[in-house]
């Protein structure tokens, strides 16, 4: 009896509830099925991206990566895609963009990654060594001639960046800041029903790699004095140069113009964090000045809106 009644109940919802919801439920059922039920590859072991290189031209840079942001005139919301475009913009790099829609072409599950003939390569500063190696840029990439200690000041400024500013930055996009920017720029063209629970599924796995690191340990205040040191430090690095390392832009430069960009150019997401940015006159002007070298086609968007500005 109790069971004819389970099967009554069920009938009964199916025949009276919308078609629209029965299949997004549906969806969202099937979506988080798949997350938890897939097989679990081997987190040190090699991703094999599903990535066909056959349909791009031969020869030829394939830089592939997310969609843009063209309310806040950002080519990325990812600060390593900017870097590495910058570089391809500062070596002169022939190169096409393909917009990636899986998660599974990433060769290490994340972006940005480019193709060239076969082969298919990930992470930003992996990417800019193979470019070097197989003389793929038009311009000699200009970190070669730097002496030892320019280049051991390169990689502190490139681990300060990388390593524990940007993690700051992610954690006041994915953290408290969620539905400021993150929600609407990354999963917006996501439809109803499965736009609210697979952005905060996502929003949560992300938590839990801030939660490792341990950003994500830190109350906002005390990540705002770590910010304010951090910032800091940059302003005294440039102090009155134009570049960072020696008297032209190096990777480097590439490196903090997509942090620094990033930063600035979304005034809504944790002002008080934006106001020691903007708060750093060498740094600002840094940054203006790198997106007229190298990103021209920014320029009117930013002015208009004043994305550089307090």
């Amino acid at each position: 009896m109790a069971f004819k009644t389970s099967l009554d109940d069920v009938r009964s919802f199916l025949t009276s509830t919308s078609p629209t919801i029965l299949i997004g439920s549906a969806a969202v059922a099937l979506t988080f099925a798949y997350a938890f039920l897939r097989p679990k590859r081997d987190p040190f072991g090699p991703h094999k991206s599903t990535l066909h290189t056959s349909k791009f031209p031969p020869d030829t840079v394939i830089f592939h990566h997310a969609s843009s942001d063209p309310e806040h005139a950002l080519p990325s919301a990812s600060m390593f895609v900017v870097k590495l475009e910058s570089y391809l913009r500062l070596t002169n790099t022939p190169y096409q963009t393909e917009k990636i829609v899986s998660r599974s072409h990433p060769p290490k599950g994340k972006i940005p990654f480019i193709s060239y003939n076969d082969e298919i390569i990930g992470d930003s500063s992996v990417i800019i060594n193979y470019l070097t190696t197989h003389n793929l840029t038009r311009l000699t990439n200009p970190s070669l001639v730097l002496t030892p200690h320019q280049k051991a000041l390169s990689k502190v400024i490139q681990s300060l960046v990388e390593d524990n500013l940007y993690w700051i930055q992610l954690r006041l996009r994915w953290g408290e800041n969620f539905d400021v920017y993150a929600r609407k720029a990354f999963f917006g063209p996501i439809p109803w029903p499965l736009h609210k629970p697979l952005s905060s599924y996502v929003q949560e796995k992300v938590i839990e790699q801030m939660q490792s690191q341990g950003v994500g340990r830190h109350t906002l205040a005390e990540l705002l004095v770590f910010w304010q040191e951090g910032i800091q430090a940059l302003d005294d690095l440039l102090g009155k140069q134009k570049w960072f390392i020696g008297e032209a832009p190096t990777a480097t430069d590439c490196i903090v113009f997509g942090f620094l960009y990033n930063s600035l150019v979304i005034k809504e997401l944790a002002p008080e964090f934006r106001k020691v940015v903007i708060g750093s006159k060498p740094l600002v002007a840094f940054t203006d000045r790198f997106m007229r070298s190298y990103w021209p086609d920014l320029v009117d968007k930013v002015e208009t809106d004043g994305l550089l500005e307090p």
